[in-house]
Order: C-alpha cells, then structure tokens, then sequence
C-alpha cells in the first residue's frame, strides 16, 4: 500500500515546472546517506535490489576522466508521461560517487524506459578534478 502511494506521489510530483530539481536533489542526499552504507558498487547494487528500485549495473567505468556509465533495468519510476523520470535515481548515483571521490560530481538520464528505451541509462562524471 505505501509503495503504491510513492509510485503515484512520484507521478504526480513529475507533472510540476522544475520537478528535476526536487528529485534530483532528494536522490543526492540518499545517494550521500547510502555511500556511508555501502562501500562499493556491488553494496549500491544490493541497496537498489533490497529496496525495490531496479536491478542496477555499472556498464562503465573511466578512471582517469572519473566518469561512469550506469545501467538501471526494471526501474520503480518509470512514469507514463514520455519523458525522463528517474531523476531520484541520477542523484542516488551523484551522491554516492561524490561521496567516495570527495568532489562534487554531476549526473544525467541518457536513456529512459519512460521515453521508450529498452532500460534507463545514466552518465555520471566527477566534476573539479
């Protein structure tokens, strides 16, 4: 029942001007919060499974430009709107690599199921280096 409640909550609040921003943010901090749980990406990928938020891989990794490509299947927020909707997620993936780098790192929806892709699709870079 409250998970049905989120996922209309989620729809509804993804009809507001600027809701990217919200989201986004709001994913960051859990992001932050879950880097503190989990020390690596296989943790992060428990974390998406336990809590119902899609099955998670990080597809991949450059080192030296600190910039990661993640992939997210089954995702909780996909929306019927026709355009991107995991925001939460893309910041969930900010805040945890911003976490580990110690530097402020930024994220984007590359790929949405929402806007008819097969799985979503996040780049995620550190910024500052």
């Amino acid at each position: 029942m409250l998970e049905e409640f989120f996922k209309e909550f989620h729809e509804e609040l993804m009809k507001v001007p600027s809701e990217f921003v919200v989201l986004f943010m709001s994913g960051k901090m859990l992001g932050k919060n879950y880097s503190n749980k989990a020390k690596n990406f296989d943790s992060l990928k428990k974390i998406f499974e336990d809590k119902k938020l899609g099955k998670l891989t990080l597809k991949t990794e450059n080192k030296k430009e600190k910039e990661f490509v993640f992939k997210l299947d089954d995702t909780a927020f996909k929306t019927k709107l026709k355009k991107s909707s995991c925001y939460v997620v893309a910041g969930i993936l900010a805040g945890f690599v911003e976490n580990h780098h110690r530097k402020y790192a930024g994220a984007t929806e590359t790929k949405c199921v929402s806007k008819g892709d097969s799985h979503c699709q996040f780049l995620v870079k550190v910024i500052g280096q």
